[in-house]
This record gives structure tokens, sequence and C-alpha cells, in this order.
């Protein structure tokens, strides 16, 4: 996949620590080798725009933060809930 910051849709969610807050975007697809398949998902966390031009690490908020996203798509799945926007 390839990563376009004009183009690709971010979206918002409640993240933890002082921020509250965090974007994401997401990007989806297959990889194939030979008659194997693999589905993959990747979060690029961007961060909101305060966070743009003032961290060197935009929508950095540690290793908890990205599994409070798995986790929570896991669980989404699992009880057959509403997926959220992201």
């Amino acid at each position: 996949f390839k990563i376009n910051s004009q183009k690709d849709q971010s979206y918002g969610y409640t993240s933890i620590g002082a921020t509250g807050t965090n974007r994401a975007t997401v990007h989806y697809g297959v990889y194939q080798k030979g008659n194997k398949l693999l589905k993959y998902i990747v979060v690029i966390k961007i961060g909101d725009e305060s966070e743009q031009t003032s961290s060197t690490r935009p929508g950095n908020r540690g290793k908890r933060d990205s599994q409070l996203i798995v986790t929570g798509l896991f669980n989404r799945i699992h009880h057959g809930r509403e997926m959220s926007e992201l």
C-alpha cells in the first residue's frame, strides 16, 4: 500500500494519557506469495492537528494505545457489535 497524507482519511478515537484523543489512518490488503494468502491491517497513529507541528513523534501514545485499538476491534468482532468508524 502507499500512504498519501493528502488523500487518506483519518479517524479520531479516544486515547489514553494526558492528551485523551488521537487520530489514525487504516490501511488493509492481502499479501500473496504462491498459493498462500495473508490478510493484513495496518493502523498508523498520526496524532491530532496540534501534534503535527509541535511533536517529533505525533500520535505516539505507547504500546497500550495500540493494544486498545486492536483489542477493541477483536471485541467488536467476537461479540457481533457494530464496528466503529476507525
